[in-house]
């Protein structure tokens, strides 16, 4: 197709992959990480809580993804892609929700 394609591919699909998923996975577990341990002091406690699992689940979802580019497993890229639009998807709401009610 042309040389910006095959240097994309080279590092999503080809023999750099590797190097692209321990990016992806080492990223997911500091994301992870920041999300067990999350500082939100501005929100409440139930909004926090959401907060945090929101970011745990970013992380896990990039691991997964990481895990799948470098062992070059297309069925846990796309385990990883749907569970990360369907959890952000849900936590998005419970988080919108949250704001809504002052009593939260």
């Amino acid at each position: 197709m042309g040389p910006v394609f095959d240097t994309i591919m080279m590092f999503a699909w080809g023999e750099w992959s590797w190097l692209t998923g321990a990016v992806l996975a080492a990223g997911g577990i500091a994301v992870a990480l920041a999300g067990l341990a999350g500082n939100l002091r501005d929100a409440s406690e139930t909004l926090r809580l959401a907060l945090r699992i929101r970011r745990l689940i970013w992380g896990v979802v990039l691991v997964m993804l990481g895990a799948g580019l470098a062992f070059q497993w297309p069925v846990l890229v796309v385990a990883a892609l749907v569970i990360g639009f369907e959890e952000t998807l849900e936590t998005g709401i419970v988080v919108w929700a949250l704001r809504q009610d002052p009593a939260a």
